[in-house]
């Protein structure tokens, strides 16, 4: 099951978000939230939060109330990068090391390092 697309097509559940080869969401064709209608936003990797805000704002504008964010891993280094206003689960949680760039020894090695997350994948 690929868990930030399945849960959107069992029976009785609304069309859903996607995310492009880009990384970037879409809002499909006819998607559309009943007024107030609470949902849940999916994604099987946190690091930033950004992406599933970005799908979790489109479904807000289509008219629904975001009731809370689910993951299979938490990344981020907090126990919710969505602040105490959204309640947030996950699965498991792993925080890594993190370093100022004066401080990284990947850095200090001349090393490149990597933006964290999917988001600009394929630019």
């Amino acid at each position: 099951m690929i868990i930030g697309h399945e849960p959107g097509t069992r029976p009785g559940n609304s069309p859903h978000l996607r995310r492009t080869q880009t990384g970037r969401n879409v809002d499909p064709e006819g998607f559309r939230v009943p007024e107030g209608k609470p949902f849940i936003a999916v994604e099987d990797v946190v690091t930033t939060g950004g992406s599933v805000m970005e799908a979790a704002q489109l479904a807000i504008a289509a008219g629904g109330r975001l009731a809370g964010i689910c993951s299979i891993l938490n990344r981020s280094g907090r126990q919710s990068p969505f602040g105490e206003e959204v309640p947030y689960f996950s699965l498991l949680e792993v925080r890594f090391p993190t370093f100022s760039e004066t401080d990284c020894p990947f850095c200090a090695q001349g090393i490149p390092i990597d933006a964290p997350g999917t988001r600009r994948a394929g630019e």
